[in-house]
């Protein structure tokens, strides 16, 4: 019933790369939080198979201990490179385990942060998976962390327009353009679901950092584009502000580029 192999201090990247050619099914995983790029770098060399490769962060019980945003994205890069998966650790705020209590998160920055508004912040970052770290999670929290898109990054907002076609449009999955604008994350898909409706001009006012807006029919070709604003900018008749991302979630703004998906939770 093996189906994964957690491989830690000990074993040579020699064992390694002969581990990842087994015939059982029995996937190799690394530790995230500790692989080097002169360690895989030597694994290359061997030729493993990758395909049966897989990697988890650590959790860390003591505070204090868990690793940085930065060292977790210098990590996962090297792991990406290779197409390798990654997984990492969030903790539960239920019932916290023996002996020191203190949560059991990957990222320093997690401990004593919510299931679900910790794990959205790993997808972010381009993690595949999340596990709870410490045992007995309650089930709100099992069903928050279920509700959220692995692929996508949910963005909390409150909404500004009554318009309906704008409201429908913000209940899609959209994927941010390769060809990053300075001044917006422009969706790609936006004006393609509008279906000939038309959008009328609704609260056109100016616009701030994380503001939502789609232009409306005075725009012409463009009627249907969103954007999210990354710079604060003056009002057009031709574009409606439709709502603003609540300010706790501005951060993630910075992880949606090069094609990276979003969605909006209302």
């Amino acid at each position: 019933g093996v189906k994964t192999i957690r491989i830690d201090f000990g074993y040579t990247v020699e064992e390694i790369s002969t581990m990842s050619k087994n015939d059982f099914d029995i996937g190799i995983q690394l530790n995230a939080s500790t692989v080097t790029k002169e360690f895989l770098e030597e694994l290359d060399k061997l030729n493993p198979d990758y395909k049966n490769i897989d990697a988890l962060h650590n959790f860390y019980p003591r505070v204090n201990t868990g690793i940085s945003e930065e060292c977790m994205i210098q990590k996962n890069n090297l792991l990406k490179d290779r197409k390798i998966k990654i997984s990492a650790f969030v903790q539960s705020n239920n019932r916290k385990r023996s002996p020191m209590k203190d949560g059991l998160p990957t990222l320093e920055d997690h401990r004593g942060i919510e299931v679900k508004v910790a794990a959205n912040h790993l997808f972010a970052m381009g993690n595949d998976g999340v596990f709870i770290g410490d045992s007995l999670p309650s089930m709100k929290e099992l069903e928050e962390l279920s509700s959220l898109n692995k692929d996508a990054v949910e963005l909390r907002i409150k909404l500004k327009t009554g318009e309906q076609t704008c409201i429908e449009l913000l209940k899609n999955i959209y994927s941010s353009r390769t060809d990053s604008a300075r001044d917006a994350i422009r969706a790609n898909e936006s004006r393609l679901l509008l279906n000939e409706k038309k959008i009328k001009a609704d609260n056109t006012t100016d616009k701030k950092y994380g503001d939502i807006t789609i232009d409306n029919s005075g725009y012409f070709r463009y009627m249907g584009e969103l954007q999210i604003v990354l710079s604060n900018l003056k009002e057009d008749e031709r574009t409606n502000v439709v709502a603003s991302i609540l300010q706790e979630d501005l951060y993630l703004l910075k992880y949606i580029k090069d094609g990276k998906r979003f969605y909006f939770k209302i």
